[in-house]
């Protein structure tokens, strides 16, 4: 990492005045270095000025990149969003999560970058805790509970189906049999499942808050919605997203079977 003659040193690493080393992390990489608790092999590239704590959880501040530091001069901050030029922004725009340690031991996401005419970008990011375990073969599924035509179509095509083509045990909160706080179980669940399944049909808050919390964790997140109900709700257009039509089970499952079949390849990959 170059210097400039008004960086200091922070723990051997040059930055500038008022700022911090910072690694951007993916979610591989996260895990990793929680998991493993060893220090990174690499030197930090970013560096970070923090402007407001917000609790004890959310950081807000400046980040920086030392290259792009490099070719703008003066200007230490990013303020303008560069898609083209580093992972992070990408990354953010895609709906994918992005990371950031201080410290290699500590990590926080991403949760907000907040665009201000004239000034940097302010960047907030949420501490997050060490990850649960996570079962490679649970997956969850978010739905409403009403009874109708979805709970049949779920059961046949979505759980006994997955259980049959590839061992996977799909749960729902009615799966546990406990005298537990829902709310608590749903979150928990979610926790422990490598994939989540949101049916985005109806417009049900209870799903919405779900697939806000599994999307927050950073969860492969699969939506199925029908077709007949119109655009994606939950502003999750960009995520990937199953129409299907309960008259034509079979091109559903289709669909479905190779979606979850390449996510779960690379969740095992991972584990």
């Amino acid at each position: 990492m170059s210097a400039n003659s008004s960086d200091v040193l922070v723990n051997g690493v040059p930055v500038p005045e008022g700022c911090i080393p910072a690694w951007t992390l993916d979610e591989y990489e996260k895990n990793s270095l929680i998991g493993d608790h060893r220090p990174l092999s690499y030197r930090p590239s970013t560096f970070f000025q923090p402007v407001e704590h917000m609790g004890e959880e959310i950081i807000v501040g400046y980040l920086g990149h030392i290259y792009h530091r490099d070719k703008q001069g003066a200007e230490k901050f990013h303020h303008e969003v560069l898609r083209q030029s580093y992972v992070y922004f990408t990354d953010y725009a895609n709906g994918k999560p992005v990371y950031v340690t201080f410290d290699q031991v500590t990590v926080h996401r991403l949760i907000q970058i907040q665009p201000r005419a004239g000034h940097p970008l302010l960047w907030y990011w949420k501490r997050v805790d060490s990850p649960k375990k996570v079962e490679s073969n649970h997956v969850f599924m978010i739905m409403p509970f009403e009874e109708g035509p979805l709970q049949g179509f779920y059961t046949t095509n979505v759980k006994d189906f997955l259980a049959s083509e590839l061992s996977l045990i799909v749960l729902r909160a009615d799966s546990v049999n406990d005298n537990d706080v829902i709310s608590d179980t749903v979150l928990h669940l979610i926790d422990e499942s490598a994939i989540v399944i949101a049916d985005s049909s109806a417009a049900n808050k209870n799903v919405f808050y779900e697939i806000g919390y599994a999307d927050a964790k950073g969860k492969e997140l699969i939506l199925m919605q029908e077709r007949c109900a119109g655009t994606i709700f939950f502003d999750k257009a960009h995520r990937r997203a199953i129409l299907y039509d309960m008259d034509k089970p079979e091109q559903f499952r289709e669909e479905l079977l190779a979606t979850v079949k390449q996510v779960h390849s690379r969740i095992v990959q991972k584990m």
